[in-house]
């Protein structure tokens, strides 16, 4: 299944889905995979790997407005092209529903029902949480649709949420998980491994993009090219706004 979504102004609201075959071809149709800092949460064996991808009209740009009240930058998506057949939407990201290991419990069809309330996780412009009790769902910043993963691309440190059984982030040599000064706790809870600050807090990772890369890093690389994907739609504004992000990858 494939939620898809207008990346141009679009909130939660306009969110459908559609079922496309497992192996389109994303590029062919002008799309760019956008690969954040960190590794998206995954299912118990890591075989569900959430990817999301990204095209900007032709002839458009991304362009950045400053919160003042957050103290951060957003992004503000073109609209897509209008009307005409084959007009894919300009934000598509595949996933999957894994809540736990099946048959499903009471408490997990829940779980999966919330999960798939769109509009309950992609609020435009909402501020990164700093406690777990407020945001048991993701809690990293979105930008003025509403998504999460293209502020990520542009973020060397992000916020991590337990959305599903499995953090991929744990192992990478290039990540350092903190609850503010002091490393985050990696913790496995039955099938559940993931991160935890003692204090309730969101943990938050960090990458070392510039270490990463000088050690030949696939990973990073491919997290590069997206920031030089956006860069390259971008305009002189947004890439002023995200200046120091572009400088981390060589751009």
């Amino acid at each position: 299944m494939q939620p898809s979504a207008d990346a141009g102004g679009a909130t939660a609201d306009a969110v459908h889905s559609e079922r496309i075959p497992d192996r389109y071809d994303w590029r062919r149709e002008g799309y760019a995979e956008m690969v954040p800092a960190l590794r998206l949460p995954s299912t118990h064996d890591a075989t569900d790997i959430i990817r999301v991808y990204l095209r900007v009209p032709p002839g458009r740009s991304i362009s950045a407005r400053y919160i003042e009240a957050q103290g951060r930058n957003t992004l503000l998506f073109p609209p897509r092209d209008a009307g005409g057949p084959g007009r894919a939407p300009a934000l598509s990201s595949r996933v999957g529903t894994p809540i736990d290991k099946p048959p499903l419990s009471g408490d997990a069809l829940r779980t999966l029902g919330r999960l798939n309330d769109c509009g309950h996780c992609h609020i435009p412009n909402h501020r990164r949480e700093i406690s777990i009790d407020a945001a048991p769902f993701p809690r990293r910043e979105t930008d003025a649709s509403g998504f999460y993963v293209p502020l990520a691309v542009l973020r060397s440190e992000v916020a991590l949420a337990a959305t599903r059984p499995l953090d991929p982030n744990a192992g990478d040599p290039y990540v350092d998980v903190k609850c503010g000064k002091e490393l985050a706790h990696l913790v496995q809870e039955g099938d559940w491994i993931w991160y935890r600050c003692a204090d309730g807090g969101v943990p938050v990772g960090c990458r070392d993009v510039r270490g990463a890369l000088a050690a030949g890093d696939r990973y990073t690389a491919a997290f590069c090219a997206s920031r030089r994907y956006l860069y390259d739609h971008m305009d002189e504004a947004a890439r002023r706004a995200f200046a120091v992000s572009f400088r981390e990858c060589g751009i």
